[in-house]
């Protein structure tokens, strides 16, 4: 069975690091990958129909927000965690804003990348 997993990071570079390390370690066709780059677009892809499937997140610290009105990110952490028991996992190398991330529901913060894809793994093993 395919696992969905939501990035949600603006940065192309890092997104694309964290699916070459989900892939490397989880495989490449264990996973799919959604991508959103603002915090509208995250909130959009997760409560979308069609990606009620999603097994874990990956949650950047510091991402756009899309609109005026959007909330930061430990807001959508918040958000996302009224209805998801899954892992979400910050990414984020601005260690005290990976903290802010895990207080608002984060299971825990991990480095961009590897650090991020092998902590989701566990977490998806478990």
């Amino acid at each position: 069975m395919t696992k969905k997993i939501l990035i949600v990071d603006d940065s192309d570079d890092d997104s694309d690091a964290a699916t070459v390390a989900l892939r490397g370690i989880m495989g490449r066709d264990e996973i799919s990958i959604i991508y959103a780059n603002t915090i509208l677009d995250a909130e959009r892809k997760f409560f979308a129909p069609e990606n009620q499937d999603i097994v874990g997140i990956i949650m950047d610290g510091h991402v756009s927000a899309g609109s005026t009105n959007a909330k930061d990110t430990p807001e959508l952490v918040k958000e996302f965690r009224e209805t998801f028991e899954g892992p979400i996992i910050a990414s984020s190398s601005d260690s005290a804003l990976a903290e802010r991330l895990v207080e608002a529901g984060c299971d825990e913060a991990g480095d961009k990348g590897i650090g991020v894809a092998r902590i989701m793994h566990k977490r998806l093993a478990t």
